[in-house]
């Protein structure tokens, strides 16, 4: 079987969630004695080409930006295109189409139609979600592109049963065209051995609880939340030191704004680090929050689970689905400051029910969310979807 996997990132281009998704599952597939094909813009570097293990990866130039994002898309779809048809008609069959989210669905249609091969699917989040509904033009045709792709796809996979609903809803989908596979997880990641208490001296003080926050700096993640719950998180517990890890659109209004605070001290703005150090983070971190207003499935509560950290989350989306409230983590109202002042606060004064409950995140996380489960689910979709002629 060989599989022609479209994502808009793969490593060293991995922004969220959907580009950790693909650079897990792409190698475990091929691990099992298929091929996988994965064409990928050449956004951050890397070889043009490289091979490895049934592995193959194809990182197409782009071109200079033009138009709104969604012309640019299209422009970069043109160079994903021509390049899964070299990789096609030089190498065997049978094929079939593994598409991430919009960002590649234009030439993920094209050779669906062209060649009569199946599609599936995965959409890891939708422009309605994240703006909580369509308010302009570009969200507009960001939602017409996301609806081309669903419609298309003889099937799709969604990472929570909130996203399969969502998708449901969105896009008038039959429940029929769904399957329910989720994230996964590494625990590996964090069992390096490190120097625990010289690292966090570079991020807090000894006396200093450290409250972790990773994710991408967007609205929809709940960084104004994280924000607003400062003034209160330190009247409850003065010893904290708030970390925020990563990169993104809010994250120099957010500097700003928390440099201008009393409590600018109490909190600190890494922006992008390499995994090395996000996942020691994990691993001194007393507690990590996730706050998110918009969240389809929530990959980064599942790393801290992974590395034994205490979680507090918001009830948004798929982090109620990977959190069970009181069993592995704290689950708090969305939107709410105070809600996420009173979780970490909770945390830090039940030290030996956090410790507990984060004892069973660890369990759940490494057997329920295990990247070679989820490769086996999403291999099993593909031989079914080989099985049934194309609905093209």
């Amino acid at each position: 079987m060989n599989v022609l996997m479209l994502s808009w990132e793969y490593p060293p281009n991995v922004v969220g969630g959907l580009g950790a998704h693909v650079a897990h599952l792409a190698p475990i597939i091929a691990s099992r004695g298929d091929h996988v094909h994965v064409v990928t813009p050449r956004l951050k570097g890397g070889e043009p080409e490289a091979k490895s293990d049934g592995l193959s990866i194809s990182r197409v130039e782009v071109p200079e930006p033009a138009g709104d994002f969604v012309d640019y898309a299209l422009l970069v779809n043109r160079g994903l295109f021509e390049q899964a048809m070299v990789a096609i008609r030089t190498e065997g069959s049978p094929w079939l189409l593994h598409a991430h989210d919009w960002l590649v669905g234009d030439a993920a249609i094209r050779l669906h139609d062209e060649l009569r091969l199946p599609l599936l699917a995965t959409i890891h989040a939708t422009e309605y979600g994240r703006n909580r509904g369509i308010h302009n033009e570009l969200q507009q045709r960001i939602h017409e592109q996301e609806l081309r792709l669903a419609n298309a796809a003889d099937r799709i996979i969604a990472c929570s049963r909130f996203m399969a609903q969502q998708i449901r809803d969105v896009f008038a989908v039959l429940p029929t065209k769904l399957e329910i596979i989720p994230n996964g997880v590494d625990a590996q990641h964090f069992q390096d051995d490190f120097d625990r208490a010289e690292f966090r001296r570079q991020f807090a003080a000894e006396h200093e609880h450290i409250i972790l926050h990773v994710g991408r700096l967007v609205a929809e993640k709940g960084i104004d939340v994280v924000l607003d719950a400062m003034p209160k998180l330190l009247e409850l517990a003065p010893n904290v030191k708030v970390v925020i890890v990563g990169s993104g659109p809010a994250l120099d209004s957010s500097r700003t704004r928390a440099a201008q605070e009393s409590w600018a001290e109490h909190i600190i703005f890494t922006g992008f680090v390499s995994d090395e150090v996000r996942n020691r983070l994990y691993q001194v971190a007393d507690a990590a929050m996730f706050p998110s207003l918009y969240e389809p499935f929530g990959i980064v509560a599942l790393e801290a689970m992974a590395a034994g950290v205490p979680v507090v989350v918001s009830n948004s989306g798929g982090l109620a689905e990977v959190v069970d409230r009181e069993e592995t983590g704290v689950v708090v109202e969305a939107g709410s400051p105070d809600a996420l002042a009173w979780g970490v606060v909770h945390v830090l004064e039940q030290p030996e029910l956090s410790k507990q409950r984060a004892q069973r995140a660890y369990v759940k996380a490494t057997t329920e969310y295990n990247w070679n489960t989820i490769a086996e689910h999403t291999a099993r979709l593909y031989e079914r979807l080989l099985e049934v002629p194309s609905a093209a």
